[in-house]
């Protein structure tokens, strides 16, 4: 890894959490949310090497970071070129874990984007956590998008939404 990675540790260091690289917390079981402010601040001052910061993110895809993290990661997503289909995939990955009500705004901008592409699929999947008549009706109109259509199918069921049968029926034929 690169000289980031040893940013990152050293970064980490300094709150007590002892790693080799930062995916030693991705594949960790342990608590480290101590960890958590410290990785926030880590992708505000900005961090350039891909892995490292897909770390980061795949990191603070913990109960801890819900209500810290969600702000600087769709913040994160608009600065990442669209080209880095998988890096921004993976910042969703993290939001359907950490959504909060407040980053609800900058989700949807994020979905109704086709450009966003299938960077958008963990992003739908996340607002199976949040009920709103706006979800309900943002999902629908996604089975018309073949790139997000099972997705907003999916969350669709968790929510229990009746009302999108007919459409649902229609996709399903």
């Amino acid at each position: 890894m690169t000289d980031e990675n040893d940013y990152v540790r050293n970064a980490l260091s300094q709150v007590g959490i002892k790693v080799n690289n930062i995916y030693d917390l991705v594949n960790t079981n342990q608590d480290y949310t101590e960890a958590i402010p410290v990785l926030v601040d880590l992708l505000k001052k900005g961090i350039k090497d891909d892995k490292v910061k897909e770390g980061i993110i795949r990191s603070l895809a913990v109960k801890h970071a819900k209500g810290k993290a969600g702000d600087v990661l769709l913040k994160e997503f608009n600065k990442i070129p669209v080209e880095k289909t998988m890096l921004r995939w993976a910042i969703g990955n993290t939001m359907s874990i950490i959504i909060t009500n407040d980053d609800l705004e900058g989700v949807l901008e994020i979905i109704k984007d086709k450009k966003n592409g299938v960077a958008r699929q963990m992003f739908i999947l996340s607002l199976s956590k949040i009920k709103s008549d706006i979800i309900e009706e943002i999902l629908i109109d996604l089975l018309k998008d073949d790139e997000v259509s099972a997705y907003s199918l999916v969350v669709l069921g968790k929510l229990k939404v009746t009302r999108a049968r007919h459409q649902i029926s229609q996709l399903l034929n």
